[in-house]
């Protein structure tokens, strides 16, 4: 039991009553200075008095809270001197009216003032140090919020997350910057409020005062989501020093805490459920949707040696993907029947360049797939049509870039599925009019998450 504590909490209810009694105190001082209220001024010396006490009462309840929640220093400090200011400027003008100071009537009226004036000022500092900075202008119209300085909620700084999911760390680049810009004013080294530290994963993830702040894979579970959800007015709310998190920034840590709350995990490797995808470009312009590797990656120049080869290449339509991009889509030329040998090796002068190619009904030897497993740069394949069958397609597991791969109409059966399930990029799969089975194309959708698009037929099976 802490008797401190207990009265200290009554400190937001016994507050209003100074408030009252010394707006009232100065109402009638106003007042009684015209003839036809004169009358008011018998009542000006008790509103003091009164005021004055529960000034006093106010600034002690103050005084035993003042330590419970880990509130602003400077912030603190200020509604305390101001508080104790408004206490020794009523008690003043208490004597003043009983007669026991002498002081002109100018006097009286400009000490009003300032009571007043620091009367509001500690509100005000109140205000802010229960609910947070720009309290009182958050909902007010754009151009009081300037005068004020107010700007609304500060949201953490994730505009400098890289802008390739690949090299974004979850933790690093998203998480912690909440957690600086929220959380460390009262969780740091320095002032470990509850005995948590938050300035890094281990000390996160080992909690306060023995006990875990996060449980991975239980938001509800954990001591950090439900201390940032609670309602503002709770006592256990978080964060004290800064303004509540944005509904984005809740939904980041409930997600990140959901998928396990790593250290090391990559928004590439991670699946982002589309309401935080939309919710992260809204606010923060972060684009969480995956982008293919020939956007990520860089091709060579295409110099003029390159263009020349390209004009060369009779047998193939070949043009870049972008006037940007270097990264080139190559068919095989309508009047081709079917390529040979040594045009297929053509291709490999292009290796570093070749993203896209479409051979459909264009081989003739399905050896060649050796030549085209050395275009390591392969993210999308057409082999619909070609005499192509399960020995052949292993060739392709080294096409570590390879999304989307088009088999329709080929030899391959559930054994060549096995195969290029080895291929850890691939999305998409096209086998139908193929000897795969229903069973193998689920498995495969299943197990890898790859899409096997297996045509009309299964799609009346599966009915």
């Amino acid at each position: 039991m802490d008797l401190g504590l207990f009265f200290g909490r009554f400190h937001p209810l016994v507050v209003h009553l100074p408030i009252g009694f010394l707006l009232l105190a100065a109402l009638f001082e106003g007042a009684s200075r015209l003839k036809q209220f004169n009358q008011l001024k018998a009542a000006v010396s008790w509103t003091l008095l009164l005021g004055a006490i529960s000034a006093i009462v106010s600034v002690i309840f103050g005084l035993l809270i003042a330590g419970d929640r880990g509130y602003d220093d400077d912030v603190l400090s200020l509604h305390k001197w101001f508080g104790i200011s408004v206490v020794v400027l009523s008690a003043g003008l208490w004597l003043i009216e009983i007669g026991i100071l002498k002081v002109s009537s100018k006097i009286i009226g400009g000490i009003f003032i300032v009571l007043i004036l620091f009367l509001s000022l500690t509100g005000h500092l109140g205000g802010t140090l229960t609910h947070g900075e720009g309290y009182l202008v958050e909902h007010a119209p754009g151009f009081i919020k300037k005068i004020a300085g107010a700007s609304g909620k500060k949201l953490a700084p994730l505009d400098k997350v890289p802008g390739n999911p690949d090299s974004v760390v979850v933790f690093t680049d998203m998480i912690m910057p909440i957690l600086e810009t929220k959380c460390m004013p009262c969780h740091s080294e320095t002032q470990a409020k509850g005995g948590l530290v938050l300035t890094t994963y281990e000390t996160l993830m080992e909690g306060g005062d023995g006990n875990a702040t996060i449980s991975p894979g239980k938001p509800l579970s954990s001591e950090l989501f439900r201390r940032i959800t609670l309602p503002v007015s709770h006592q256990k709310f978080m964060p004290l020093k800064e303004q509540p998190l944005a509904f984005t920034e809740v939904s980041l840590i409930a997600w990140w805490i959901e998928e396990g709350a790593k250290a090391d995990s990559r928004l590439s490797q991670s699946e982002i459920p589309d309401h935080l995808s939309e919710l992260l470009m809204r606010d923060h312009k972060i684009d969480v949707t995956p982008k293919p590797y020939y956007e990520q990656a860089t091709a060579p120049e295409l110099n003029q040696e390159k263009n020349q080869l390209i004009e060369s290449m009779t047998a193939f339509n070949i043009r870049k993907l972008s006037a940007k991009n270097n990264f080139l889509d190559v068919s095989v030329s309508q009047d081709v029947k079917k390529l040979t040998g040594q045009e297929v090796e053509q291709l490999l002068q292009l290796k570093d360049h070749i993203t896209w190619l479409d051979l459909k009904d264009k081989l003739d030897d399905p050896s060649s797939l050796e030549s085209i497993s050395e275009l390591s740069h392969l993210t999308r394949l057409n082999l619909a049509g070609n005499p192509i069958a399960d020995d052949h397609v292993a060739a392709l597991s080294d096409l570590k870039y390879l999304e989307s791969l088009n088999l329709v109409a080929t030899s391959i059966t559930d054994v060549g599925l096995e195969s290029l399930s080895q291929i850890a990029s691939l999305k998409r799969l096209y086998v139908w009019q193929t000897d795969v089975s229903r069973d193998a194309a689920n498995e495969l959708m299943k197990n890898k998450g790859i899409e096997v698009v297996v045509g009309y037929q299964l799609a009346i099976e599966n009915n």
